[in-house]
């Protein structure tokens, strides 16, 4: 049997805990929430986590609002008021339509009439449309508000529930409240005290730049959404003891809550503009280390004073200069006798080739090399002279040459009568091959 291995089986809420504090962007707020007790160490996390989330949608669906609104314009009070143009106009609301006609009908009245009404209809249809867009993310923006409202509301009651559970430990409590009524009262005086703190500098104000939302509105939701209809929410008395215990719990969840919320997203937004700003002034030193890069390298090329040249075109520049002077030196390579100290090269005999002779050269080459034979010192050996055989064959006889020549001539000739006459100028062909050797010999 094979054991399988459950990995949560030996989890703990240690290791989840760590799990829920590894987002980088709960750094500065990971000590506080470890010294909370266990069950509520988790929900700070999630609930640090969550409003992070939610701030990112709420300025994207703000962004894109704002895209919408004119503007700002400062009219005199003399001058009329002029219609606010659109500024902006989504790309399903452009259109782009015209009317084709002749060029005999472009000065015709009723074709300039033609042409203005349809701006008014492509006019009125963009106006339209951008508005409807502009609705649509007006109720995004809104939605977007009340999911903030309440992803924070529902966070802030599971602290505040979990706080008077471990107070009323240490602490009795008489009420008349059930517990999600006592929570919801005990939230309230939280907000209200918040809503009379000085915010400091540096920090947002909690309701207007953080929730996006008045201290009473919020107020509101969370009697709407959180209180049973059954269960009315009344003014109610409340003696010494409640008034204690909830001003007790109220300051531990303003010290609780305002860390994870207000004074984190504060130091985040404080991070990303120390970010930009070192982004900012890294790209500026990049740009001005290539500009003195550009400048090192036109001086290194030898030309400083383009000044109104860019450097493209001055490496263009560069580049046909350096293929003319290229051209020029292969047109004078091309030159048989080029000017110079050395003198020109004889050239050498067309009917023979490098390193050889013909053969009346070579003869003559021999005699010059062969000491001539001394009657009186040789008596057998007979000069060259007198042998008239060898003489014969080692002296071309010019005449005997150009009748062979003209021989072959007529042979081709008439070989090819030959083969077009058939058997007959075969047997002419042997004799007059016979003739030829005969008239060699």
């Amino acid at each position: 049997m094979k054991k399988h291995n459950d990995k949560n089986a030996n989890t703990s809420p240690g290791e989840d805990m760590m799990k829920a504090t590894a987002d980088p962007r709960l750094k500065s707020v990971v000590t506080l929430i470890e010294t909370q007790l266990s069950p509520v160490k988790e929900v700070l996390a999630d609930f640090a986590k969550a409003m992070l989330d939610n701030t990112i949608t709420l300025e994207n669906r703000i962004k894109s609002f704002e895209k919408y609104s004119p503007p700002t314009m400062e009219d005199t009070p003399n001058e009329p008021q002029e219609p606010n143009e659109l500024s902006f106009i989504p790309r399903s609301a452009r259109v782009k339509l015209e009317l084709n006609h002749s060029k005999a009908l472009a000065n015709d009245t009723e074709i300039i009439r033609l042409k203005r009404d349809l701006e008014l209809c492509k006019k009125e249809f963009t106006e339209k449309v951008t508005k409807v867009f502009k609705t649509c993310a007006e109720l995004e923006l809104n939605y977007c508000k009340q999911e903030r409202i309440t992803t924070f509301l529902s966070y802030a009651l599971k602290i505040t529930k979990a706080l008077i559970v471990f107070e009323r430990i240490e602490t009795p409590l008489v009420t008349q409240l059930n517990s999600i009524q006592f929570s919801v009262r005990t939230l309230i005086t939280c907000l209200r005290k918040i809503r009379l703190t000085v915010t400091p500098p540096g920090e947002l104000n909690f309701f207007r730049e953080y929730l996006k939302m008045d201290e009473p509105d919020v107020r509101e939701a969370l009697i709407k959404n959180f209180i049973p209809p059954e269960q009315p929410f009344r003014e109610m008395e409340r003696n010494e003891n409640e008034l204690d215990f909830q001003d007790v719990i109220s300051d531990k969840l303003i010290n609780l809550i305002l860390p994870i919320t207000a004074k984190l997203q504060a130091n985040i937004n404080k991070e990303n503009k120390i970010k930009k700003a070192a982004s900012l002034l890294a790209a500026e030193f990049k740009r001005t280390e290539i500009l003195e890069a550009t400048q090192a390298t036109a001086i290194a090329v030898g030309n400083t004073s383009t000044t109104n040249v860019t450097m493209e075109q001055h490496i263009k520049n560069l580049v046909e200069e350096a293929v003319k002077k290229q051209t020029s030196n292969n047109s004078t390579i091309k030159q048989k006798n080029s000017p110079g100290s050395k003198k020109p090269r004889p050239s050498l005999p067309k009917n023979t080739s490098k390193g050889n002779t013909t053969r009346p050269q070579q003869n003559e080459n021999r005699k010059r090399k062969t000491p001539e034979p001394n009657s009186s010192t040789d008596p057998q050996k007979e000069p060259e002279s007198s042998n008239p055989k060898k003489t014969k064959r080692n002296r071309p006889n010019e005449k005997n040459k150009q009748e062979n020549i003209k021989h072959k001539k007529n042979n081709r000739g008439k070989n090819k009568r030959k083969n077009a006459q058939g058997p007959q100028g075969e047997k002419q062909k042997g004799k007059r091959k016979e003739n030829g050797k005969n008239q060699r010999k």
